[in-house]
């Protein structure tokens, strides 16, 4: 039972430790580290092999010995053989040949008149029938196309047994997006044109746009920022970035979400079915009496 319990502490102490992904933006490329603990589970780009491979060499071809080549004279045997297998290639090309020969060349007979009209007959009431056909079939996927009300009463339906789990898939969509963590984010960003009056008005106009945006990331994110500048450059057309950032993650809070939000789903879905069970009950009752009532008012015409 202690091991047990020691195993779970154990789980959850690792659970506790946060994923870390290193990213870097600059104007020599893209660089990714995703980390946990001390282990690197995904690079890029990757690192290179300490040790190159060597090339391997190339194996060396014995020579047999003993071997004929086709410098080595024949034998009169083997020339007696070679001989003998060119006959029977000889006449066996003699043999097919006079079969050939021997097969009349029949030519097609030229259709007559009536046969050719018979013919086009035939294929004008093949397109006809293809023709009346494919309107049958548009005809038939008319009728079953669902009208627009239909759809429209689909929607509804599929909307009313979504909605309510809507509330609870946004708290937890917004508990999961604060727990993600921006640390050590350092922003250095260069803007320059060749006309100074242009380059400060682009220069106000980046400030704004960068902090608003900031700020908007703040109110979704948990962000830690190292430094963040903005700086102009004048009299040259430049675009200078550094961005330099570590998300973090822990998973246990990530199973926490989760496992609380599935519970939320589980409580919905049951009063939803105890819900409809009542309604579904009501009406039978209502059918009942119904059916009484009919059956009373029988009696008494009676």
């Amino acid at each position: 039972m202690y091991i047990f319990l020691g195993i779970i502490a154990l789980i959850v102490l690792l659970l506790h430790f946060s994923v870390r992904a290193c990213v870097k933006v600059n104007g020599e490329g893209f660089t990714l580290k995703v980390k946990y603990l001390f282990f690197t589970l995904y690079q890029i780009p990757e690192k290179p092999d300490k040790k190159p491979k060597k090339p391997k060499k190339p194996k060396r071809i014995k020579k047999k010995k003993n071997k004929t080549t086709s410098d080595t004279p024949l034998t009169v045997e083997e020339i007696d053989n070679l001989k003998a297998q060119l006959d029977e290639i000889d006449e066996k090309t003699d043999d097919d040949a006079e079969i050939i020969k021997e097969i009349p060349k029949t030519k097609p007979k030229p259709l007559t008149k009536a046969e050719i009209k018979e013919l086009k007959k035939k294929q004008k009431e093949e397109k006809k029938r293809l023709k009346t056909e494919k309107k049958r079939i548009k005809a038939e996927e008319k009728a079953n196309k669902p009208s627009l009300k239909d759809k429209i009463n689909n929607l509804k339906r599929k909307w009313l047994k979504i909605k309510p789990y809507v509330p609870t898939t946004w708290k937890a969509v917004k508990k999961l997006l604060k727990t993600i963590r921006f640390r050590n984010t350092a922003i250095q960003l260069g803007f320059g044109k060749e006309d100074p009056y242009e380059s400060a008005m682009n220069y106000g106009k980046m400030n704004i746009a960068v902090f608003d945006t900031l700020a908007l990331l703040g109110n979704v994110f948990t962000m830690h920022y190292k430094h963040v500048e903005v700086r102009c450059l004048f009299n040259e057309k430049k675009l200078e970035y550094d961005v330099e950032t570590t998300v973090c993650v822990r998973p246990s809070t990530v199973i926490a979400i989760a496992f609380c939000t599935l519970v939320n789903y589980l409580r919905i879905f049951l009063s939803q079915r105890h819900k409809a069970k009542k309604a579904y009950k009501a009406k039978i009752k209502e059918q009942k009496l119904k059916l009484k009532n009919k059956e009373t008012e029988c009696v008494e015409n009676e």
